[in-house]
């Protein structure tokens, strides 16, 4: 039996696949098998893979396109590993990514799921993300969203194979999505609080070329853990909820009252269910409501009080210095906009 099963499925990945696959080649761990599932490409891909005489590479070839979902299973099915580490076609592991997550999890049976960091490559070069690394406040973000780099991820196999873990068929994306949030109900996770991956984006890859597809996956598992707080949201609670999730938001007159009502309403449905530590979902709660400070500029130089006096900032239990950071970030929200319309107001010197 091998320590580590990789898991690649690949389709049409010619121009990236032989910088991935050179990267789990140069692994300073290299007790692994590499499986790469090629899901009918019809460039060259197949060529590249055969040109790698490495008995550690096992090729499997899907007869058609049958979608990433489906090819991963299969990938899953015939992992022979104490854990599978999964891997993108178009990404590069960074060389003691593999060392470093079997190190750990080899210290911590309790932990199923174990990822780390990623830094950009292709477009977003350069950009870092280091997701929060203890399992309760990654539980939290589920709420919202996936907080592991899904190429990035090291699973162990005895937990997939107790639980009759796989990916959702019904998922064509966001199916790492769908199986986190099914992985918290046994067992627990961890990421490595530093980069691991380099993670390639461009115009092919699933986050561009199916951003609404895989939003809407997305949605269904986002719907499913508000279920489980004991919500049922419409649609536009949905579209907040994705918002305030995202660090996205509007100027629009009542947008900081509708935040503020959602995240109440998050916490009292998990005072309810106790599905969430609350220890936890307090802090990352209150960073979303700061992050909501930022988009209601136009609401005027008084957002600052309103962030800070809020009785849903007394709920959260902020610190002084928390408190502060919500004051600051409204004022300056409200300067900003008075700066956009004196200067929208202005008329250039010798214009018409």
């Amino acid at each position: 039996m091998k320590l580590i099963t990789v898991v690649m499925p690949v389709y049409n990945g010619e121009l990236h696949l032989p910088a991935a696959i050179e990267s789990i080649l140069g692994q300073s761990a290299d007790d692994f098998e590499l499986i790469i599932v090629d899901d009918g490409s019809t460039d060259r891909t197949l060529e590249v893979i055969r040109g790698y005489h490495d008995r550690r590479v096992h090729l499997l070839v899907n007869p058609t396109n049958v979608g990433v979902t489906a090819s991963l299973n299969r990938g899953l099915d015939a992992a022979q590993g104490v854990y599978v580490a999964r891997m993108d076609a178009d990404d590069v592991s960074l060389p003691d990514r593999f060392a470093k997550q079997v190190a750990f999890l080899d210290g911590h049976p309790e932990i199923g799921v174990c990822s780390g960091g990623i830094q950009g490559i292709g477009v977003g070069e350069g950009r870092l993300w280091i997701p929060p690394s203890d399992h309760d406040t990654i539980a939290c973000y589920l709420l919202f969203d996936s907080a592991f780099p899904h190429p990035c991820t090291m699973l162990r196999t005895a937990v997939l194979r107790r639980f009759g873990l796989r990916y959702d068929a019904t998922y064509p994306y966001a199916q790492d999505y769908d199986l986190w949030s099914r992985c918290a109900a046994v067992t627990r996770f961890h990421n490595l609080p530093e980069a691991l991956l380099l993670y390639r984006r461009h115009a092919a890859s699933v986050t561009e070329a199916h951003a609404a597809t895989q939003r809407a996956c997305a949605d269904r598992v986002r719907r499913r853990w508000l279920g489980a707080l004991g919500i049922a949201p419409t649609s536009a609670e949905e579209s907040l909820h994705y918002d305030v999730g995202h660090a996205r938001g509007a100027s629009a007159e009542g947008h900081l009252e509708a935040v503020e009502r959602w995240l109440r309403r998050l916490l009292e449905g998990n005072r309810r269910t106790r599905l969430l530590a609350e220890g936890a979902l307090r802090p990352v709660l209150a960073d979303l409501w700061r992050d909501a400070g930022r988009f209601v500029a136009d609401q005027g130089r008084w957002t600052g009080g309103r962030l800070f006096f809020s009785s849903l900032t007394g709920q959260l239990d902020l610190t002084r210095v928390k408190r502060l950071e919500l004051l600051s970030t409204g004022i300056r929200a409200g300067l900003r906009a008075r700066l956009s319309r004196s200067g929208a107001g202005r008329r250039p010197r010798g214009g018409a």
